[in-house]
């Protein structure tokens, strides 16, 4: 009866082992999906400047999110990919907004909050990481 005891909590400590952050990412997708955050939320702070600043970022954030694509190995880290192309789409949109002939500054108003909800989100994959 020990014996069981022990191997189930063996058994469970190994398993829990491999899962990263809140969502129970792989190990590489986790550490990705923290390098995508990082690029993306640099991304979205310089949205809005020159296209000399953002092409770059934009650039860095995409290979990023390819990372995250590459080291895909369980539902959770497609889910981040997806939610990361969320966000890059949705700062996209921001700036497409900003820098439309005539802005409108409540559509880039509701332009930001989305792409910053969507960021957040994203975030959430990467807040915490489980031993």
């Amino acid at each position: 009866m020990k014996i069981a005891a022990v191997a189930i909590v063996l058994l469970f400590a190994l398993l829990s082992g491999c899962s990263y952050g809140p969502k129970g990412m792989s190990s590489d997708a986790y550490l990705a999906t923290k390098k995508a955050a990082v690029a993306i939320r640099t991304l979205n702070d310089h949205a809005l400047d020159s296209a000399f600043v953002y092409s770059p970022l934009l650039v860095d954030a995409e290979r990023a999110i390819g990372e995250i694509s590459a080291a895909a190995q369980k539902e959770q880290d497609r889910n981040a990919f997806f939610q990361s192309k969320k966000c890059v789409s949705a700062i996209a949109d921001e700036r497409k907004h900003a820098t439309d002939g005539d802005p409108d500054p409540e559509l880039i108003k509701l332009s930001a909050a989305v792409a910053a909800g969507e960021l957040a989100e994203l975030e959430s994959f990467v807040r915490d990481r489980n031993p």
